[in-house]
């Protein structure tokens, strides 16, 4: 089982949610979903976060879900 945390910041301002899973690391974002963003180890291709533009005004009222496997991610 993955031990990793998971942290969450919302930037009220900009209404941008990032998540990040374990602590913050280079990585590189892959749009899979619009305005959702997966933040990828690019060396691993390990998932370390995501980032979802438009959280509050845009992805709370149309989507309110998502689902993001932690296997690794083509880069």
């Amino acid at each position: 089982m993955d031990q990793r945390k998971l942290h969450l910041i919302c930037d009220e301002e900009a209404d941008i949610l990032h998540i990040s899973l374990g602590r913050a690391k280079e990585a590189i974002s892959i749009e899979r979903q619009d305005e959702v963003f997966l933040r990828v180890d690019p060396d691993s291709g390990e998932l370390v976060g995501l980032t979802i533009l438009h959280f509050r005004d845009g992805f709370l009222k149309i989507r309110q879900s998502i689902e993001v496997s932690l296997a690794k991610v083509a880069v």
